[in-house]
């Protein structure tokens, strides 16, 4: 039978309930949640009472961009949408209430009545919406009724959120434990059903794509901001971290909902507490923040669109705080996918190397402060200071941001690390070798941006859909995914079952005092020596000077002295954890060595090993220790130094005899690196260049304490009986995987 085929289809930019629609063999008025019906093939058109709105190919949903003359919907995330297809959305969505229209759109009779009183013709869509806005028959049809014409950028936001089938509830509040709530945004399907869900929390704001809302004002800006990044495309800006923010992201550090929803997930973006309209004091990294995600999870699993498995995911402190929430348990969460993470308050965010993390951390706060009109309790920066070693202030709370147990994490995990950049380069694989739970670990480019929303966007999707909804033919895989960068911006990807990689060996340059030869063309100290293959003969004592009175990055580049190989004989592949065994002195009582290595061709010009990142000189890799924080746990220094940072291991240096062995752990990394290339080591008493950026580009200073810089002379020791050395991991090689979404160079 003919009735048989018969779809149904909804109007969905709304929905709009009560709109005439009329296709060849059926005529009606949307029903409840906008639906229609049709036969395939058939055209529909749809009226506001006597008023003709647009004419489409019948299909499951319809928005005014499938009219025609509308111009489509986008391919992509840029593009303008023609001023039809958005008086049309303007006028419709202005007849609904709230922001996101939550209930829906209902033409009731009196929007009817007052639909039946424009005259034909003097309501014209297809014009500039300042020419549709100053229409008189819009103002005066909208005025009958007590409406107001609503905002084209805040309609086209929510016209192409129909079209892709997303709902957005705003200020959602979560109550919390402690009596409280937090507020969060929810976006999810507009088709009936009960999904997985990915939650976050953030104290980055829910704002487009960061910031606060606290006001209406504040959510307006936000709307604004969204829609012009999607009608005109991201600013021209350099394509690097942290401008390449703008280019991939709806808020930072967050999943897209363009990029979950449609494939049937609920996204959650939670405040952190403090944060916008979240009662109570910023607390980052803190176990009352993880309590509150914890609870978001929960309250997130029992709602009525929720299968009750939850995820979260989320990038930089949208990934560092999942370690905290996930050494709780929460009995719904099921998968984390922590991306470009740290594990480790003291360690990786506050003092890498001992040495705090001065101005970068002084400018996130202050950033992070302006998120909030509540003041916030305890200084985080002050609780950083009054904190300078290692221990229970930074285990079990005292009020500041914590480091979690990892060993009490036992759900799957995607862990994503970002190699070598100035954060987030170490903690996924301390989590990938401590945390109890099935894990799988991708070594990244240091701009982990773009590889979040774009290059490995399907490691995410078929990682979730595994673990949240049973789907796939086999768990994710590999344990291990390496991107093996291979200079000036090329990549290949290199799959593992485990971390080390198994085979790895290790191979060491030695520190000596003899010449290098011809000087290469990369910025850096004047003073030059030789790395070599086997350490000298004698030992000798390489001097350079600790004070640094002009803290430019010039002056900065220049300090200390650099080592070079000679020409490689053949390819070598590293991958792996990187260190440098010194033996060092000084005139004073303690040290700070900044060592980072880098490559350079045989015209002695820097290969490059930033991806995606045309700004970046970030060296290939590097590290960092204060010399008096030098002792090591031995139980736990088998992959790679592990210093205890208490201040009872505090070992000062005692007088300008006193030479000691120190380990400085350098970020893992991976790279090959050529035949004929060679191999260049700075070693510096403050940083150089591809050291941490400030907001405006300029470089941060870490911590430089004068009492042991100002006219102070530092020492290495180089050759037989001290025989300081950079150590390598040598992988084998092996032909790059191929298939994969992000199995191409760039």
């Amino acid at each position: 039978m003919e009735s048989d085929n018969i779809q149904v289809g909804v109007f969905a930019d709304g929905p709009v309930e009560g709109l005439s629609f009329a296709t060849p063999t059926r005529t009606g008025r949307t029903g409840r949640g906008g639906t229609f019906h049709y036969f395939p093939g058939e055209s529909v058109e749809f009226r506001l009472g006597p008023m003709f709105l647009g004419r489409a190919q019948a299909g499951p949903a319809i928005t005014s961009l499938d009219f025609e003359g509308a111009g489509g919907k986008r391919d992509g995330l840029f593009g303008r949408t023609s001023a039809y297809a958005t008086n049309v959305a303007r006028l419709l969505q202005s007849l609904g209430a709230g922001l996101d229209l939550a209930d829906g759109i209902v033409i009731t009779d009196e929007i009817l009545a007052s639909a039946a009183e424009i005259r034909p013709g003097t309501i014209v869509f297809d014009v500039a919406e300042t020419e549709f806005e100053a229409q008189e028959a819009v103002r005066d049809f909208l005025g009958r009724i007590g409406r107001t014409l609503r905002d084209a950028g805040v309609a086209r936001n929510h016209l192409h959120r129909s079209a892709r089938g997303i709902k957005r509830l705003t200020d959602v509040r979560v109550p919390t434990r402690n009596g409280s709530f937090v507020l969060a945004d929810v976006f999810l399907p507009t088709a009936p059903g009960r999904y997985p869900v990915i939650v976050r929390t953030s104290v980055y704001g829910r704002g487009y794509p960061h910031g606060a809302v606290l006001t209406a004002e504040d959510r307006h800006k936000s709307e604004q901001k969204q829609d012009e990044w999607q009608e005109s495309g991201p600013p021209d800006v350099p394509h690097g971290f942290p401008s390449s923010l703008i280019h991939y992201t709806e808020n930072y550090g967050s999943a897209n909902a363009i990029d979950w929803v449609p494939r049937g997930y609920v996204l959650v973006r939670a405040d952190s507490r403090g944060v916008g309209g979240s009662p109570g004091d910023i607390a980052p990294f803190s176990t009352a923040e993880a309590r509150d995600y914890y609870d978001t999870i929960e309250w997130a699993a029992a709602q009525p669109w929720s299968s009750g498995k939850v995820g979260t995911l989320g990038q930089s402190y949208l990934g560092t705080n999942q370690w905290n929430v996930g050494a709780l348990a929460p009995p719904s969460l099921k998968a984390m996918i922590p991306w470009a993470s740290d594990v480790d308050v003291y360690r990786e965010l506050a003092y890498p190397g001992g040495i705090f993390n001065e101005e970068y951390r002084a400018n996130w706060w202050e950033w992070v402060s302006s998120n909030t009109t509540h003041r916030p309790q305890a200084d985080f920066l002050d609780h950083l200071k009054a904190h300078r070693f290692d221990g229970p202030a930074y285990r079990t709370g005292a009020g500041g941001p914590v480091s979690p147990d990892l060993s009490a994490i036992t759900v799957p995990f995607l862990a994503a690390v970002s190699q070598t950049l100035n954060i987030h380069g170490r903690g996924g694989i301390e989590a990938f070798k401590q945390a109890k739970g099935p894990a799988h670990l991708l070594l990244l480019a240091e701009n982990y941006i773009p590889f979040f929303h774009e290059h490995c966007l399907e490691d995410q999707y078929r990682f979730f859909d595994w673990y949240l909804k049973g789907e796939g033919s086999a768990p994710p895989a590999p344990p291990v995914r390496l991107l093996m960068r291979t200079g000036q911006g090329g990549y290949s990807w290199r799959d593992e079952s485990d971390w080390p990689v198994p085979g790895t060996e290790y191979l060491s340059y030695y520190l000596d005092a003899g010449p290098a030869g011809a000087r290469p063309a990369v910025p850096g100290p004047d003073r030059m020596y030789s790395l070599t293959d086997v350490p000298a003969a004698t030992v000798e004592r390489v001097d350079y000077s600790a004070d640094v009175p002009d803290h430019s990055l010039e002056s900065r580049v220049a300090s200390g002295v650099r080592f070079l190989t000679r020409p490689l004989s053949a390819d070598l592949h590293l991958g792996g954890h990187v260190k440098a065994e010194l033996w060092v002195s000084s005139t004073t009582q303690d040290m700070d060595l900044f060592v980072s290595v880098r490559v350079v061709d045989e015209d002695g010009q820097e290969v490059r090993y930033a991806v995606e990142d045309e700004a970046s000189e970030v060296a290939m890799t590097w590290g960092l220790l204060k010399v008096s924080h030098r002792r090591t746990d031995p139980t736990r220094s088998r992959d790679r130094p592990w210093h205890t940072h208490l201040e009872s291991d505090l070992l000062p240096l005692t007088s300008r005899d006193d030479i000691v062995l120190v380990e400085v752990e350098l970020l893992p990394a991976t790279a090959v690196i050529r035949a004929g290339q060679r191999l260049l080591l700075d070693i510096a008493p403050i940083e150089g260049r591809g050291g941490q950026r400030n907001p405006d580009f300029s470089y941060a200073h870490r911590e430089y304490d004068h009492s042991y810089h100002d006219g102070a002379q530092n020492s290495l020791h180089v050759g037989q009986g001290r025989p300081s050395r950079l150590v390598l991991p040598v992988i084998p090689p092996v032909q790059p995987a191929l298939g994969h979404s992000a199995a191409t160079s760039a």
